[in-house]
């Protein structure tokens, strides 16, 4: 009776989860200052409390807002576009990354409003870091320096993106120390990934690096908090003992199998993952998994409508943080070891999203990175080179996964859908002019990209819908579906985004 009544409960729940799952997806949002196109000068509802100013940042030109009226910064309609996500009746929200511009001085200060901000989510949000909130922080354009000479002496930022100029000592004038970079990455662990289990804004259990990792191989991997997996719209919730040659032949056991053992244990808000998922050493208490419902995988039925969502530090701009810093003569021991453990992580993080898209199941993979890997419109590509190997890690699990995978991206702001295996292949180094030409393309049909739009106006958001693979893999800029996926973008009104802002301002009729 128990077995056949657990099989019963495995059916019942793939019946379930073939409800469509919705996401909004966005990113470069919400930058504070005015040295890009992403802001507005709108007259206040009372003009006595609007003086005028004249506000700069980053190299430009002051701005100039006259008397009456004021400027409105996307940080100061970040509430609202929380809000509008809420309206959007979405299950899900993603961000791509880097929620301040290249010329924002990135302060500990600045990240926990953002993270207040978005507090006010109503959904889970995913959140994977930018190169802006950390592993550009020490260019001179966001406050940081330019090594001069041995001695210690540097050319200092400002706090408004210039530069000092001289040799004068590196001290902490803006609250920073030559190991900034790192500093700036543990801030946004801190605020941002704080409950390693759970996301922002609404509470979900998730999978985290900082808990599914080799004690004994990769001790190192327990950094990683922010490189998280989850499983959307798979409630069959099975345990499966595999071995990983990544993660030293330990057994990777799925957190849904924990629940399906014992379905009365369900997560809550005061206990979101109930059997713990330190899988490296798990917890006696566990529930032991149901050798039955294991072996009942096997069987010839599987869950409709669930993806694996996978999200994994990538920076963008900085060639996956090889631009060395400070412009110094050589890299130091401090950024080589960041830019090692980070992508030794990342690409055994991959391995293990895969394989449990695999063993659940899974129609199709999310995968959300900041980084644009395939640039060539800004870099010429020898400044591409540190993102070769995520390519072509991403390039073989797709194919081997055989079923559609999605990888979302900031970065380059520009709404874009496109097949950048086929149009520039995973391994180059040419110029960009001749990449596509004079590198073998790959023919991986079952991929597809899309670039979130980011910090222009206006500013919006792409709402996307995961439900049955319709088989259309056609992915190109006219393409609104691929396979499971489908999207559109959603603009909330100047109205809707004006709503909180103190003092009030007139919202233009259109």
């Amino acid at each position: 009776m128990m077995k056949m009544s657990l099989l019963a409960f495995a059916l019942l729940m793939a019946t379930a989860s073939a409800k469509p799952r919705t996401f909004a997806l966005f990113g470069d949002f919400p930058y504070l200052d005015t040295s890009k196109p992403g802001y507005w000068i709108l007259p206040c509802v009372d003009a006595s409390l609007c003086p005028g100013d004249s506000v700069l940042m980053g190299v430009n030109a002051p701005l100039i807002v006259p008397a009456g009226s004021r400027l409105v910064t996307q940080f100061d309609i970040s509430e609202s576009f929380m809000d509008a996500i809420n309206d959007a009746d979405v299950d899900y929200a993603v961000h791509t990354g880097d929620i301040h511009s290249g010329q924002q001085p990135c302060t500990k200060e600045y990240d926990q409003a953002v993270f207040n901000s978005w507090t006010y989510l109503k959904v889970p949000l995913f959140y994977t870091p930018g190169d802006n909130e950390w592993s550009d922080c020490q260019k001179i354009k966001k406050g940081g320096a330019v090594f001069i000479n041995e001695t210690g002496n540097w050319s200092l930022g400002t706090a408004t993106g210039g530069e000092l100029g001289g040799s004068q000592p590196y001290d902490s004038v803006l609250g920073y120390t030559p190991d900034m970079v790192l500093t700036n990455l543990n801030w946004v662990r801190e605020i941002f990934f704080r409950k390693k289990k759970t996301t922002i804004g609404a509470s979900l259990a998730v999978d985290s690096q900082a808990v599914f990792f080799d004690k004994k191989a990769h001790p190192g991997d327990a950094a990683f908090v922010e490189n998280i997996i989850k499983v959307i719209g798979n409630t069959v919730l099975v345990t499966i003992n595999v071995t990983d040659g990544s993660n030293n032949a330990q057994n990777i056991f799925l957190p849904c199998g924990r629940w399906a053992s014992n379905p009365v244990l369900e997560p809550s808000a005061s206990d979101p993952d109930p059997f713990g998922s330190d899988l490296s050493d798990p917890d006696p208490s566990d529930p032991v998994p149901d050798p039955f419902l294991t072996l009942s995988l096997s069987m010839p039925f599987q869950v409709i409508g669930n993806t694996v969502l996978v999200t994994i530090n990538v920076p963008g701009g900085s060639n996956n943080n090889q631009d060395i810093w400070f412009k110094a003569p050589t890299m130091s021991e401090a950024q080589q070891n960041e830019v090692d453990s980070r992508t030794g992580a990342v690409m055994r993080w991959l391995d293990r999203a895969f394989a449990v898209a695999t063993l659940s199941y899974a129609d199709s993979v999310i995968i959300v990175v900041q980084a644009d890997m395939w640039d060539s419109e800004a870099f010429p590509n020898d400044h591409l080179s540190g993102y070769t190997a995520f390519r072509m890690k991403i390039a073989a699990l797709t194919v081997s996964f055989g079923k559609p995978v999605l990888l979302v991206n900031g970065d380059s702001h520009e709404y874009t859908i496109d097949n950048p295996f086929k149009r520039f292949g995973a391994n180059f180094t040419t110029d960009a002019t001749t990449v596509a030409s004079t590198v073998p393309v790959l023919p991986i049909d079952n991929f597809c990209r899309i670039i979130v739009h980011g910090s222009a106006l206006p500013i919006n958001f792409l709402k996307m819908t995961v439900g049955p693979d319709t088989g259309d893999y056609a992915c190109n800029a006219d393409s609104s579906s691929f396979g499971p996926f489908k999207w559109e973008t959603v603009a909330p009104s100047l109205t809707k985004l004006m709503s909180k802002v103190v003092p009030a301002v007139q919202v233009p009729v259109v």
